[in-house]
């Protein structure tokens, strides 16, 4: 019965050997049975479990609802302040004009909002730079303990082998006894170590488990993530020009100085439209602070100080009637003088400073991080001529220990020779893990510098296409329903970007779209899978924007968009529109001109000859005459509320003869300033 039970536990343990030999590959790098983790694996599973990325999408979507509020807001506060009201009590309200401080507030706040989301946007990025590092300095962490353990393991298993042939050979009296007591206490050693290295490379998969969201504590394999390429001085230029382009530090400090200048300028726009000849005291200090010059501010105060003395001069002192004095203060309006800026009247001036402030900044960050790149790379490139060395030694080591392991076999070489010279190359061989490990460590962490721009360069050789990453749109992130277009603002490029999303399967087929405003090409024509850019329009000043949409040369269709949002559907109806406006006949010409002073548009008609046009009426999409029902004799100009004026789209002209009979109505045309009618 013993001898069956001792027979059964041979073959169980021979089957359990059997298994094992399966589940064990031979190469060293995988073993069979186990899943290899790969670092670019580990990298997208850290991506998703990543809770800085996910608070930065949060942010992200609260600023569009900011954004998307700020406008509604402003829009309704636009009407409700430029509108006529009246009560049933009689309560009359007029239309008001706004101060500088609101028109301000309007026109900036929107472009202050995007360009906020369009940090966060740009933020998304950077997070996945700062996770790329984590995550492989963790991998590489788990790959080196793995290979010492590897590296150690055969080391042992070599021992083992050794210990047992000079122990047969003690008993045949061709060895000594003193080799086995120190073979036995190699092994012992190295036993020791290896139960340590295994600590500590649990505890490594651990925490890159934890990172990636994903238990490591059995079951994975880990491939070599070392990455060796020629570095080479010049391509530190590139770099620099790469981690510039894409530096959250950088952008937010390059968007910053594009915000200041935007509201600096804004705000001398404002100034110089209500106090263009008063402009001269403090102009030639804007002037300096655009051209990034330094500014004797104490010199600029004294001069914006009599700019807003100069303001009130014409009502300063009294008028006598009679024997009476009045003083002129009295006659002043209620946005006369500073009255116009008095929410902030130093708005310019501390608006000023602050953008020499904020482009000092912009300065001092691009110069960090041209010193840093260069530093980092002298450190990088002396590390990698380091870790070459010592596998040059090793390989060298390895040959030397290859033929003394022969001569020791043959009973040549004593084992204590052979012992040194196996202490000191898994001394050179650990030492080289070590460096290895350094040197990806200081190369990852180069790669977070130049948010991803070595490995790039490694893997492509050139960093020279896209470096400045502006044509791709952040917006394509967010996917809407049907045909829509996405509008982004590169506040810091000074620059917007129009895209147009057609799904798949789309019944009208267009090629290329081009950006209309106010009746003028913006850019050129574009491929459809394609953004177009383009620098920054004064969004206050458009009045109408549209798309124009190709079949190769062939007009498809017209789509007007709102230039303050986003994202926006497209309504695109095909080519038989386009047939149908073929049909339309001018009858009229006419400009529109906004004037800010007074808050109203003004529209003039140039009638075509023949069609014996004498009088006209500005009327609604409704029929009814807007503002006044008098006629309007062609000759002479019509001025209504800008806010009115401005949705052209959904205003009629009725045109009459010498003898007020009505011709026809027309439709105003933004795009060509025309007045067209449909023809029989």
């Amino acid at each position: 019965m013993r001898k069956s039970g001792w027979k059964k536990c041979l073959c169980m343990l021979c089957s359990a050997c059997i298994c094992a030999e399966i589940f064990v590959g031979s190469s060293g790098t995988a073993e069979a049975g186990q899943k290899v983790l790969t670092l670019e694996q580990a990298k997208k599973l850290a991506y998703l479990s990543s809770t800085d990325y996910a608070k930065v999408k949060s942010k992200i979507n609260l600023q569009k609802i900011k954004y998307t509020e700020a406008v509604k807001s402003i829009a309704l506060k636009q009407k409700n302040m430029l509108t006529f009201r009246w009560s049933p009590l009689l309560n009359f309200k007029f239309p008001e004009k706004p101060d500088m401080a609101t028109l301000y507030d309007w026109l900036y706040k929107p472009v202050q909002i995007q360009s906020e989301l369009t940090s966060l946007l740009h933020q998304l990025d950077d997070v996945t730079y700062s996770v790329d590092e984590k995550v492989s300095n963790l991998y590489v962490a788990v790959y080196c303990a793995q290979e010492k353990i590897t590296f150690t393991g055969q080391r042992l298993d070599s021992l083992n082998e050794t210990l047992e042939r000079n122990m047969w050979r003690v008993k045949t009296g061709e060895g000594a006894q003193a080799d086995v007591d120190k073979i036995q206490a190699q092994v012992k050693k190295l036993t020791t170590d290896v139960s340590l290295m295994t600590r500590q490379y649990e505890t490594a998969k651990k925490k890159l488990g934890t990172a990636i969201g994903l238990d490591l504590s059995w079951g994975f394999r880990f491939e070599n993530p070392y990455v060796k390429g020629k570095l080479k001085r010049s391509m530190v230029g590139e770099l620099t020009e790469h981690t510039l382009a894409h530096d959250q530090g950088y952008y937010e400090a390059k968007l910053g100085t594009r915000a200041g200048l935007v509201s600096l300028e804004l705000n001398e726009r404002l100034l110089k439209a209500r106090y263009g000849k008063y402009m001269s005291y403090i102009q030639p200090y804007i002037n300096q602070a655009r051209q990034g010059q330094k500014i004797d501010t104490d010199a600029f105060k004294t001069a914006y100080d009599q700019f807003l003395y100069a303001l009130d001069s014409r009502w300063q002192g009294h008028i006598r009637i009679l024997f009476i004095k009045i003083p002129k203060e009295w006659f002043k309006g209620a946005l006369d003088g500073v009255r116009y800026i008095e929410d902030d009247p130093y708005a310019a001036y501390t608006q000023t400073l602050e953008y020499v402030g904020l482009k000092l900044e912009q300065d001092q960050r691009q110069k960090e991080i041209e010193e840093a790149v260069s530093d980092q790379f002298e450190a990088l490139v002396t590390a990698g001529n380091a870790l070459d060395a010592l596998q040059e030694t090793a390989a060298d080591m390895e040959m030397k220990l290859e033929k003394q392991a022969a001569l020791n076999k043959q009973g040549k070489l004593s084992f204590e020779e052979l012992s040194a010279q196996q202490d000191e190359y898994e001394e050179c061989q650990i030492q080289m893990l070590d460096s290895m490990a350094d040197y990806s460590s200081q190369l990852y962490s180069f790669d977070r510098l130049t948010c991803g721009g070595i490995t790039r360069y490694l893997e492509e050789g050139s960093l020279s296409v896209n470096v400045s990453g502006a044509g791709d749109s952040y917006l394509v992130q967010e996917e809407g329903e049907g045909a829509y277009y996405t509008l982004e603002s590169r506040i810091e490029d000074n620059m917007f970007l129009l895209g147009v999303r057609i799904p798949e399967g789309y019944q009208i087929k267009m090629t290329d779209y081009e950006l209309w405003v106010d009746g003028t090409q913006i850019g050129a024509r574009t491929k459809i899978e394609e953004p177009l850019k383009h620098l920054a329009l004064t969004l206050d000043d458009v009045r109408r924007a549209a798309i124009r949409f190709y079949n190769k040369d062939a007009f498809v269709d017209e789509c007007e968009i709102d230039p303050m949002v986003l994202q926006g559907p497209l309504e695109i109806k095909g080519a038989y529109e386009a047939k149908a406006r073929e049909k339309r006949k001018k009858v009229a010409d006419y400009t529109y001109a906004y004037r800010a002073s007074t808050g109203m548009a003004e529209f003039k008609f140039t009638p075509v000859a023949g069609e014996g046009i004498a009088y006209y009426q500005v009327a609604g999409n409704d029929g009814q005459a807007i503002y006044d029902k008098a006629l309007v004799r062609a000759d002479q100009p019509f001025c209504y509320l800008a806010l009115a004026a401005r949705d052209q789209k959904n205003l009629r002209i009725k045109f009459y003869d010498a003898d007020k009979k009505e011709l026809y109505v027309g439709s105003l045309k933004p795009d060509t300033l025309e007045v067209t009618i449909q023809e029989e």
